[in-house]
């Protein structure tokens, strides 16, 4: 991740996570590596249902 930065949401039971990848090939692979497949793991009873949105650059 190039960069990024996470923060609460105003739902209490919403996480919001911004990041910036290289490409998105870079970030499908890092949602491959063993860490995150533990990490997926560790929270399925937790998460209800996960969303991502890939936006383009501004101006």
């Amino acid at each position: 991740c190039a960069a990024g930065v996470s923060f609460q949401s105003m739902a209490p039971d919403s996480i919001v996570m911004i990041e910036q990848w290289e490409s998105i090939a870079h970030l499908e692979a890092h949602l491959q590596t063993p860490h995150m497949k533990a990490y997926s793991e560790a929270v399925k009873g937790d998460v209800l249902e996960m969303n991502i949105r890939i936006l383009q650059p501004g101006l």
